[in-house]
């Protein structure tokens, strides 16, 4: 069953499944040349201990477009690779070299499985805080999000991309102020607005080539019921 043809609306769309989630050998050579195959691999090992109806109905409903799969299912399900989940939800235990130290290593196997991960950085401490044990200062929340996102770049999931990340910061933290000045100096799309762009596809690559500090960061505020309540009172 070849669904090619009518699955996708442009051959860009088919090329970005070819490049991101059809099965390919050691040499990077497609072993997959059409989506049903994809679709049969992944419904054949998530669906496996399951009957055999619901097993030929789920490849149904994919190739129908009543289901879609999430990305690492699709490109990893019955691969070498076990990570079947998209996003994973992280946290650093205290503010320890220890602690961070052992973030960083769940971080770098979890993006280099091709998961994307969510990081509450609060809990490290303001930057500037002294440090008692070597009477240094922190490099603060902000510092640690620059070196996350640089970890994310140096990783090409598959050799295929970059992995993505959210970093949040809560609204009482110190470095607040600092978090929010960096996002607006430190992003392309905030640039855009000052420069004018005659080719939005050089632009397009000069961004990819030429990363800012949170490249790899989708960075937000969380907001407590306490501060919108606050907002809307107009009250401290």
């Amino acid at each position: 069953m070849k669904i090619n043809d009518i699955y996708f609306y442009t051959p860009a769309h088919l090329d970005i499944a070819k490049a991101r989630y059809f099965l390919k050998d050691k040499n990077g050579i497609l072993i997959e040349n059409d989506i049903a195959e994809s679709f049969k691999r992944e419904t054949d090992y998530i669906y496996k201990n399951d009957t055999l109806d619901h097993r030929e109905n789920a490849f149904t409903y994919r190739c129908e477009k009543k289901i879609l799969p999430a990305g690492r299912p699709l490109s990893q399900a019955g691969t070498s690779i076990r990570n079947l989940y998209n996003c994973f939800g992280l946290g650093f235990k205290d503010d320890t070299r220890e602690a961070i130290s052992e973030l960083k290593r769940q971080h770098f196997n979890i993006q280099s499985h091709g998961g994307g991960t969510g990081i509450n950085f609060s809990t490290l401490r303001p930057e500037g805080s002294i440090l008692k044990t070597t009477q240094g200062y922190s490099s603060g929340s902000v510092g640690f999000i620059n070196d996350f996102s640089y970890q994310s770049s140096n990783i090409q999931q598959g050799g295929q991309r970059s992995g993505a990340n959210l970093a949040l910061l809560e609204d009482w933290h110190p470095d607040l102020y600092e978090f929010i000045i960096h996002k607006r100096k430190h992003n392309w799309e905030t640039i855009k607005q000052f420069a004018t762009i005659k080719d939005n596809e050089a632009f397009q690559e000069f961004q990819w080539n030429n990363h800012y500090h949170w490249q790899m960061m989708n960075v937000s505020v969380a907001l407590s019921d306490k501060f919108i309540h606050q907002v809307l009172t107009d009250s401290k």
